[in-house]
């Protein structure tokens, strides 16, 4: 077994001591790279949209509130009725938002609405599926079309393509409209509301004849049709259906969305000519 043997003592002299202005240097360092992550992080968020009052600097439209929730709420999932007596403030203020849609062009909900994220992830999907609660109520009769860039509203109504549906909704017979064929759902309520979905993988993204002749048709079955689309300034698509509707409401997310991203949307839906009723904020998880 082999040991270790001091040979010879070192002497004062040649023992290591600290080194008081490397570690000053390496201090001051670390420092001044800390103080340069606080300030980027400071100007990303500068850079976003904090609260209502911002985006009311920030756009030359209405901002039509907050709407409240993640992608599901209790009262919705237990009764998938949003216009009932009371309610929490999730619920009450999808209620607000339809009021103000109505007040906004002309005292009367739109026959055909698009909501879109202005940055494309902003739970649009979600926010599009409660405001067609809240519209699907008395004599209205309402068609939900997604064709959105999230999955938002598939999981909000826990819709499974493969081996049935889930209890929120039932199957209806498909749409075939040309070269598009839609998946259609009802609720398994008394809300006048159907969904429609593109069938498999696409198309999501439509030309502008086939979009307004896709609105048209659906328009047949429905008082109202409020669809969900990809953000203007993302996708084609989200042009030629801004092109197809009545109106139009912009989804952004506090913190999250960028104040360019808002900007980009607004001048696609103003590029396409549509009614923006108003911007909307969106307080709940994406969706």
């Amino acid at each position: 077994m082999r040991q270790l043997r001091i040979v010879e003592r070192a002497s004062d002299a040649d023992r290591i001591r600290p080194q008081l202005n490397l570690l000053a240097e390496f201090g001051a360092l670390a420092g001044f790279f800390g103080a340069v992550a606080v300030v980027v992080l400071v100007e990303s968020r500068r850079g976003r949209v904090r609260d209502e009052q911002e985006l009311t600097q920030l756009v030359p439209i209405a901002v039509l509130g907050r709407v409240d929730g993640g992608t599901m709420f209790p009262e919705l999932g237990r009764s998938l009725v949003l216009a009932r007596q009371g309610g929490s403030e999730a619920v009450e203020s999808y209620r607000r938002l339809a009021r103000r849609i109505a007040i906004a062009t002309g005292d009367e909900a739109p026959r055909s609405l698009l909501v879109v994220g202005a940055q494309g992830t902003e739970g649009s999907g979600a926010v599009a599926a409660k405001l067609a609660l809240a519209l699907a109520g008395g004599p209205n009769r309402v068609v939900l079309a997604d064709f959105g860039e999230d999955s938002g509203i598939t999981r909000f109504f826990k819709i499974r393509r493969s081996k049935g549906t889930a209890t929120l909704v039932k199957r209806l017979r498909p749409l075939r409209h040309g070269s598009i064929t839609l998946d259609r759902f009802s609720l398994r309520s008394r809300r006048p509301l159907v969904l429609v979905v593109p069938r498999g993988s696409g198309p999501r993204s439509l030309s502008f004849d086939a979009a307004r002749s896709l609105a048209e048709r659906l328009l047949t079955e429905a008082d109202v049709l409020v669809v969900h689309g990809p953000s203007p300034s993302r996708s084609p698509g989200g042009l030629a259906w801004a092109c197809a509707v009545g109106a139009a409401v912009l989804v952004v997310r506090p913190d999250h969305t960028r104040r360019d991203s808002v900007t980009a949307a607004l001048q696609g839906l103003e590029l396409a000519g549509t009614n923006v009723v108003g911007a909307v904020l969106h307080t709940g998880r994406s969706a």
